[in-house]
């Protein structure tokens, strides 16, 4: 409807795994002529636009990367880099001023460096992955 009413190009790509009826009957509905469905590459379909919008999906983390406006409609382990959509009133003004959104993709890469490099532990890094183990079970007190 947000589409229709603004004139908006939305384009939707629906989660390979999500086997809802109630997305598919919606999704099978008639959609105006700029509302698209996209099996696409998620980066292609990143790449022009001027906002993303998810749930708690890894298609945030990625819009994040290329340095996108992300509208979290969930909460995620990157939300402190997103916007926040609680009500669907909100949803509506963030898209609706998705153009006038302040330029924040700096704090956005920075926010994934840090994920990735900081948060996020290398498998293939025994002494890190012990010593985060460690950490974790003393939090919980499992040995002291």
């Amino acid at each position: 409807r947000w589409a229709k009413k603004t004139g908006n190009v939305l384009v939707i790509k629906r989660h390979p795994l999500c086997m809802d009826i109630r997305v598919t009957r919606l999704l099978d509905q008639e959609l105006p002529s700029n509302v698209h469905m996209s099996r696409g590459p998620i980066h292609d379909l990143i790449k022009p636009a001027r906002a993303v919008v998810v749930g708690n999906s890894g298609v945030g983390f990625e819009a994040l990367m290329h340095g996108k406006p992300v509208i979290a409609v969930a909460p995620s382990d990157y939300q402190v880099a997103t916007r926040t959509a609680q009500t669907l009133d909100a949803l509506r003004e963030l898209l609706d001023g998705a153009d006038s959104l302040p330029d924040d993709s700096e704090f956005a890469r920075t926010f994934v460096h840090v994920f990735l490099k900081k948060l996020v532990i290398d498998p293939n890094d025994d002494a890190a992955v012990d010593a985060a183990l460690i950490r974790q079970f003393e939090q919980v007190c499992w040995f002291q």
